[in-house]
């Protein structure tokens, strides 16, 4: 969608057989041992065309930013949607659980205000929204 001039990313998946083959992610291990990679690589397989990694390269000419949170998995996971996206692009990591954190909803904030251009945003309300659990 051409239209769309900026998009924010949070804490998703950019490549949903990558991030369960590839990622390392909590609990991924556990889960393919359980369903097992035959049936895990069939799904994937049928549904390739709900995958986003297919799509997310074509991102261009709007801007992303991508936000991760360090609880969520490895580091290369995010390098890695970073990596695949199309530019202009930028990528945090955060220390944060899966709901990211106040930082990362300032940064989100002011991400969309510039990309965006609209009326800055009054930081000391920003900071009264409480943390996600």
């Amino acid at each position: 969608e051409k239209r769309v001039s900026t998009f924010v990313l949070m804490a998703g998946s950019c490549g949903d057989a990558y991030y369960v083959f590839q990622s390392g992610a909590p609990g991924t291990a556990e889960m393919r041992k359980q369903v097992g990679d035959a049936k895990l690589r069939e799904y994937f397989a049928r549904y390739a065309w709900a995958d986003p990694e297919q799509y997310v390269e074509h991102s261009s000419p709007a801007a992303v930013f991508l936000q991760f949170a360090s609880e969520d998995g490895p580091a290369s996971y995010a390098e890695h949607c970073e990596a695949i996206f199309g530019a202009p692009k930028l990528m945090q990591i955060y220390d944060a659980p899966h709901a990211l954190n106040a930082r990362a909803r300032r940064d989100r904030v002011l991400w969309l205000v510039k990309r965006l251009r609209l009326k800055s945003v009054d930081q000391d309300e920003l900071k009264k929204i409480p943390e996600l659990k």
